[in-house]
């Protein structure tokens, strides 16, 4: 998402709440992200606008993790509960995005970090007592993360974008597909808010 903040364009990548600088213009330079390998540093680099970048200095930020197991080459899944959105990373690269649905406020999607423990093509779901029982057969690429909490398919909607669930994260069909086939066991799943 960009966002233009005094005169700075911005991106957040979110490698767990970093927030890193792609280019901002400085007189007739623009300085650029570069990821020193192995220790979580970034390296802003300033180039001029000619056509062949010269390097004219480098300034080191250090780069402050929530989850210190995420590497910057390992794939982790970031679910943004206020955007109803899901990213899919490689390090600090995103390389999917998706609307998906959450927790309703009765039934809300737990926040923090946690890895995806089993996958299944296809499970039948229940829970809920009286009026919001529910009993969902076939519920597809399900992947747990926390306890009956759960990245998975819903077949029953197409709301997504806007809280329907009691506390999984719900994607369309293809979204679902896409990310169960790219995930494995292992990988990290952040939620915040």
């Amino acid at each position: 998402m960009w966002r233009k903040i005094s005169g700075w364009s911005l991106i957040s990548l979110c490698w767990l709440q970093l927030m890193v600088v792609v280019a901002q213009a400085q007189g007739d330079s623009w300085l650029y992200p570069t990821l020193l390998p192995n220790n979580g540093v970034l390296a802003v680099t300033q180039r001029s606008l000619q056509t062949t970048p010269i390097v004219t200095s480098t300034v080191v930020v250090t780069a402050t993790a929530l989850a210190p197991s995420v590497d910057l080459t390992e794939r982790w899944i970031y679910v943004n509960l206020t955007e109803q959105s899901l990213t899919a990373y490689q390090g600090i690269r995103p390389v999917f995005t998706a609307f998906v649905s959450t927790g309703l406020p009765q039934y809300p999607t737990v926040q923090g970090d946690f890895q995806v423990y089993v996958k299944y093509e296809a499970t039948r779901m229940t829970g809920g007592y009286g009026a919001d029982y529910y009993d969902l057969p076939n519920v597809p690429h399900t992947m747990y993360f926390y306890g009956g909490y759960g990245l998975h398919g819903a077949y029953w909607h197409n709301n997504f974008g806007v809280p329907m669930s009691h506390g999984c994260v719900n994607l369309s069909l293809p979204d679902a597909e896409w990310l169960f086939n790219w995930a494995s066991v292992g990988t990290w799943v952040v939620i915040r808010e």
